[in-house]
């Protein structure tokens, strides 16, 4: 019985597929002028059907404003960060306002 519940679980957990989580620096972030921001990672974030090294950040996200410190922290201080995304926007992976998005600095 254990088992069965087991694999209806796993069939019923595959619509919650996200990226991997990447290990990497930052090259550069920016905020255009509608507020939406945007980093460039050295390495590809591993979104499903948008695998890119560029990651956006809506305008109202209410984590925008943190994200953006954590960046430019880690572009100024040459750390490296971990980041997962949750979604695409376009062809950009994207991190949204639910608790699988993330992004850290990350000790040497």
């Amino acid at each position: 019985m254990k088992q069965i519940i087991f694999i209806i679980f796993l069939f019923l957990s595959t619509d919650i597929i996200v990226g991997d989580t990447l290990i990497t620096t930052v090259v550069d972030v920016g905020v255009r002028g509608d507020g939406s921001m945007f980093i460039n990672l050295a390495g590809e974030l591993n979104e499903p059907d948008c695998k890119s090294s560029r990651v956006e950040i809506a305008s109202n996200n209410p984590q925008l404003q943190n994200w953006f410190s954590i960046a430019l922290a880690a572009t100024a201080s040459r750390s490296s960060i971990k980041i997962r995304s949750n979604k695409c926007l376009g062809a950009q992976p994207l991190l949204d306002e639910t608790a699988t998005s993330f992004i850290k600095i990350i000790g040497e």
